[in-house]
């Protein structure tokens, strides 16, 4: 096992199961932003000179490296504080850097858990730019939580663009907080003609959208979105996944909690689960907090398979 990330583990940083905890094998190269004690001018390839700002790191990085970000200091009441980029740009991925990872370290393994998960928030000034944008394939993204800053109706991190189409990306463990977009391509997490995303054990928190799904350059394929959970608490929103792709090829949407009411957007694209055009795959195995039990009241589908999912209204109190 490399020896960098399983030392972090020990001192509380990485999550056990971190997808680049072996990478060090390959000869890539870990670095370590710590904005509340890194220093601006510093490569960040050591713990004892971490760099301040994570666009540094991004941009110093190359194919398959390892960012490790830890969480600001606790403001005095114990919340979180946010990391900002240093310029009135936000964070971008291009191309070019396929394979990196960018992983939260500190405790907040749990997506629930969000006083001391790396928060990335966008630029105050930064008004129609996602706060994080992936262009690069097989980036991974995990344990870290993210806040729109100054963006207003587009995404928290938009996986592809109007002109690059990415490619497996995976979006682990993390929170998405009070997104604001309508339109299935602004949901807070944004998956953009993008083929063989995933997003595993992801929280979603008081978002208009939640996962919006698009076919701006092609198609998107193979897209798995297991074991999240949706507590939007808005009582008018635009549903939790809502697709506005003409096709959507081998989706599956399984195991996850839909902790709130069906949503009641008078403009359609209210269900739980909505996609526009057709779909093939599966919808399996969800908890939905309603007491109705007809599939075409909570989820507008079609061509897809719905099974073995429960709707209930009221959670267990003590």
């Amino acid at each position: 096992m490399s020896g960098a990330p399983d030392l972090l583990k020990h001192l509380g940083g990485v999550p056990v199961g971190s997808a680049s905890r072996y990478a060090g094998w390959w000869g890539n190269t870990f670095r370590f932003v710590d904005f509340d004690n890194g220093t601006a001018g510093s490569t960040g390839t050591s713990m004892k000179d971490t760099q301040k700002n994570l666009a540094t790191a991004i941009s110093d990085s190359d194919k398959w490296d390892v960012i490790y970000v830890r969480p600001r200091d606790p403001d005095d009441t114990g919340d979180p504080q946010a990391i900002t980029p240093a310029t009135a740009v936000n964070w971008n991925i291009p191309q070019a850097k396929y394979g990196l990872s960018i992983i939260g370290t500190g405790i907040g393994s749990s997506p629930h858990v969000a006083a001391y998960k790396t928060r990335l928030q966008g630029e105050s000034t930064v008004t129609t730019v996602a706060p994080m944008t992936v262009l690069a394939p097989y980036v991974v993204l995990e344990n870290l939580s993210f806040k729109r800053g100054g963006a207003t109706g587009v995404p928290l991190v938009e996986l592809g663009s109007a002109t690059a189409a990415a490619f497996a990306a995976e979006v682990n463990r993390c929170q998405f907080h009070m997104g604001n977009g309508t339109a299935a391509g602004a949901g807070a997490l944004q998956i953009s003609s993008h083929w063989y995303a995933s997003v595993q054990g992801c929280h979603f928190e008081r978002c208009n959208l939640a996962i919006g799904i698009t076919s701006i350059l092609s198609n998107p394929k193979g897209v798995h979105i297991v074991g999240n959970t949706f507590n939007q608490a808005i009582a008018s929103n635009y549903g939790d996944i809502v697709s506005g792709a003409t096709l959507v090829e081998r989706i599956l949407i399984a195991e996850n909690y839909f902790l709130h009411e069906i949503p009641t957007h008078a403009g359609g694209k209210a269900d739980y689960i909505w996609f526009q055009g057709t779909c093939t795959g599966s919808v399996a195995n969800n908890y939905f907090g309603t007491a109705t039990l007809v599939t075409g009241t909570i989820m507008t589908l079609s061509g897809i398979i719905e099974s073995g999912s429960r709707c209930a209204l009221g959670f267990l109190t003590s």
